[in-house]
């Protein structure tokens, strides 16, 4: 049986424009961690300037929306959902 001492507390809540270096560290961090999974490397990814990853930032969330998903407070990946 698990107790709620161990269980991890997870949390979702959308992300903002200022949040740019986050988004790029996450995006960079699963590119390493399943590069099988992306067209681009994380070598390419790491190479952008920082405004395009405010600009991406941006764009993914308005009119879309682009959620971050944290584990016990601690930044694990992002989720989006895109405008049609």
């Amino acid at each position: 049986m698990t107790s709620d001492a161990d269980l991890a507390t997870m949390k979702l809540r959308s992300v903002n424009r200022e949040e740019y270096a986050l988004v790029r560290e996450l995006r960079i961090a699963a590119l390493r961690d399943a590069p099988e999974s992306f067209a681009e490397s994380a070598d390419e990814a790491s190479a952008r300037p920082i405004s395009y990853w405010i600009e991406q930032t941006e764009s993914l969330i308005d009119p879309h929306i682009m959620f971050l998903v944290e584990v016990d407070g601690k930044p694990q990946g992002t989720i989006y959902g895109l405008v049609d």
